[in-house]
């Protein structure tokens, strides 16, 4: 994976599991100047994903652009996000969903005395 930017782990083990048309969401971060106006950062996030696109000849499922915050998620074929990934633009890369279960599973409750049971 590309050493340059950020990428989380997450993110890297879906890619090297996923074959080429297999559909991957990720969230993007772009490299941007402080203050950049959010209608410059959404035409920068859709020319990565034109760009991208052709390149790996993969069309996205969904692109959602967060402008203010200069991040955008994509959800398409493992192709199109590697080539997303490979753009210079890309500051960094994490995955939009997690493999791993995240909740915390309830316990079985104990049943316990505040009396001396010995009495």
């Amino acid at each position: 994976m590309n050493t340059s930017r950020k990428v989380d782990r997450a993110l890297e083990t879906q890619l090297e599991r996923a074959r080429d048309d297999t559909a991957v969401s990720a969230v993007f971060t772009v490299r941007t100047s402080r203050g950049q106006d959010p209608k410059e950062v959404d035409s920068l996030v859709r020319g990565i994903v034109a760009a991208a696109e052709a390149k790996s000849g993969a069309a996205p499922v969904g692109v959602a652009v967060f402008a203010n915050l200069g991040s955008f998620c994509v959800t398409g074929p493992a192709a199109l996000i590697r080539s997303i990934l490979a753009d210079r633009k890309v500051a960094a890369a994490t995955a939009a969903s997690r493999d791993e279960e995240v909740l915390i599973r309830p316990v079985r409750r104990k049943r316990t005395s505040l009396h001396d049971d010995k009495a």
